[in-house]
């Protein structure tokens, strides 16, 4: 074998063993988070991936070779032994190949919780999504950690494959390894063989911890479903709420709106179920007027946010620059911020963040409540929790805003405040807090009001606890309580009551108006549209029967993962899509 080749099939080799012995490190240091047994067989789809990466470099090498060593025979062709290097090509290509599936693990891993619960599918990404990845969610210690580890791992393969090309004579079982491993005839079979074993086991059995076992399932998902059939539609009108009518004047001289971060009202109540007697939301039912059957319109913060505050079903993702610049004029559309202020109120949104919330935050708010990196180290120094769980995150504990939301309520004769909660967004902040989320939202909304009873705001003040969207961890997406959100309204003077009829997250709206103003709320909804979390691919309904439907909304293949009717899934799938092409500013008319 030539040095050349000799050194780059060591180097190759190294590289790959180094990869997997690097991913098997990071599943033993995750192990707390799963049981060995499943660690393991989450990395063998490691050790298959990148065996296969190093299978189609040989076949490809080897195909290559055969087919040029013919075409230089002609003399038209003779160019290319002299000016095209066969040998620089595969090695560009590998290290593509080898460096896509690094990054693709390495996401998995730094992220590891969320992507377990989420078990995203690149199926459902777009170059969009990645790009927000990268450049918006991974923060700057992720970005340290992979490059440091990707330096650190060819400079190890290169010193060895070096050294060890050097040796004339090696042990044959390894010199066997570095040459002949990867030939067709052996890796070939080996690879596939492990490949269809472990797709055959995660179909089969319990879930497997990787991003190219969650691609598998998803792909036998898709092709055992049955494929809907979509028909030309009209958009549903009922989808805009702007054609109700609104009460002249509102009875409360302070509203203040808290949203919870991912609380759906069967985890309100099992959170509630666990505080002591005294704590404010174990009490709170008595003096609230709650709706019961709240169906989250959108799986993404921003999106959910913005249909509760803009009055209409957003049949987006959030996350996606696409996306975005299709519902992006939604800032200057008419909104409950623009109707708040023409009734006088002065309006904050608040969240303990540095990044703007984008959308949602150009809505014109009287005031905005957010953090600099000066208030930062602040909130540090005076003991808060600040954290980077993600490049657009740059958060702290939501209690050093506390005073300032209370100052603005006291400071209008008439305040909209609409607080958007940081805690629950990441993992990180419960498992440094310790705190349950219910617990945690229960004792600041406590902290709040009695700031407010302490000034002699109370009486005049209507509190709103809702929450952003529901659960998004897979395998929850085909039960109707993932949906169900919780809608407080709590005065000292209320009387307990429930209504269980039927709304989208996008009537909030007009449910707040009523409340506010003792009037009736709207008519009941016969079935509430929701949109899944960004690079999910779903879109579903809840009807007024209790009826779940859910849809995989793939361009190249929609079908039904739950459905009480697969005609009624088509049309609702043709109304979605009729109403997601409508909605543009030049067209929102309907």
């Amino acid at each position: 074998m030539p040095d050349m080749l000799k050194r780059s099939a060591v180097f190759r080799v190294t590289l790959t063993v180094g990869a997997l012995l690097f991913f098997l490190a990071y599943r033993l240091y995750l192990i707390p988070a799963r049981s060995i047994g499943q660690m393991l067989l989450g990395w063998g789809f490691e050790v298959t991936v990148f065996s296969t990466i190093l299978l189609f470099f040989f076949v490809f090498s080897f195909v290559f070779s055969f087919v040029l060593q013919r075409l230089t025979w002609s003399e038209h062709l003779s160019f290319v032994s002299h000016r095209f290097s066969l040998h620089s090509l595969f090695s560009i290509l590998f290290n593509a190949f080898f460096l896509s599936a690094f990054v693709l693990h390495f996401a998995f891993f730094f992220f590891f919780a969320e992507a377990t619960w989420r078990r995203y599918s690149l199926l459902d990404t777009d170059s969009f999504q990645l790009l927000y990845f990268f450049t918006d969610v991974l923060p700057f210690t992720g970005w340290l950690l992979l490059i440091s580890s990707l330096i650190i791992l060819y400079i190890v393969a290169r010193y060895v494959s070096n050294r060890l090309a050097e040796i004339e004579s090696l042990p044959s079982f390894l010199h066997h390894t570095l040459y002949h491993a990867g030939r067709p005839g052996h890796a070939g079979a080996a690879a596939f063989m492990a490949l269809g074993g472990l797709i055959s086991t995660q179909i089969a059995a319990a879930p497997i911890d990787s991003p190219v076992a969650y691609i598998a399932v998803d792909l036998y998902e898709a092709f055992s479903a049955r494929s809907l059939t979509i028909d030309a539609a009209s958009p549903p009108a009922s989808y805009n709420t702007w054609d109700r009518p609104e009460p002249e004047t509102l009875r409360y001289k302070k509203i203040v709106v808290f949203v919870m971060e991912s609380v759906t009202l069967k985890a309100l109540e099992e959170g509630t179920s666990r505080l002591e007697p005294e704590r404010m939301f174990a009490h709170i039912k008595k003096q609230s007027h709650r709706y019961t059957n709240i169906i989250a319109s959108n799986m993404d913060s921003r999106t959910g946010m913005l249909a509760m505050l803009s009055g209409r079903f957003v049949p987006f993702e959030a996350y996606s620059d696409a996306d975005v610049a299709r519902y992006a004029f939604l800032s200057g559309e008419r909104s409950l911020v623009h109707r708040m202020n023409e009734y006088g109120y002065g309006t904050a949104f608040s969240a303990a963040v540095t990044e703007q919330e984008a959308v949602v935050f150009d809505l014109p708010w009287s005031e905005r409540f957010v953090l600099t990196e000066s208030d930062r180290d602040r909130a540090r120094k005076q003991g808060f929790l600040c954290m980077t769980p993600y490049e657009f995150e740059h958060s702290c504990d939501d209690r050093y805003l506390l005073p300032r939301l209370v100052d603005f309520v006291a400071a209008h004769e008439r305040a909209f405040l609409y607080h958007e909660f940081i805690y629950g967004h990441s993992q990180e902040y419960m498992d440094a807090l310790q705190i349950d989320p219910v617990r945690y939202y229960s004792d600041y909304v406590e902290a709040f009001t009695e700031a407010l009873k302490k000034r002699g705001l109370l009486d005049e003040t209507l509190i709103v606890i809702v929450a952003d969207h529901g659960i998004r961890m897979k395998g929850y997406e085909t039960e109707r309580s993932t949906y169900i959100l919780p809608l407080y309204f709590f005065h000292p003077q209320f009387q307990g009551r429930i209504d269980a009829s039927l709304y989208a997250h996008f009537d909030f709206k007009d449910l707040l108006l009523a409340e506010a103003s003792h009037t009736s709320p709207p008519l009941a909804r016969d079935h509430a549209p929701f949109i899944g979390m960004t690079s999910s691919a779903i879109i579903g309904a809840v009807d007024a029967r209790g009826g779940l439907t859910v849809i995989k909304d793939r361009r190249w293949r929609p079908y039904a993962l739950m459905t009480p009717d697969q005609a009624e899934a088509e049309r609702l799938l043709a109304g979605i899509r009729s109403y997601r092409d409508r909605f543009t500013e030049s067209d929102f008319s309907y």
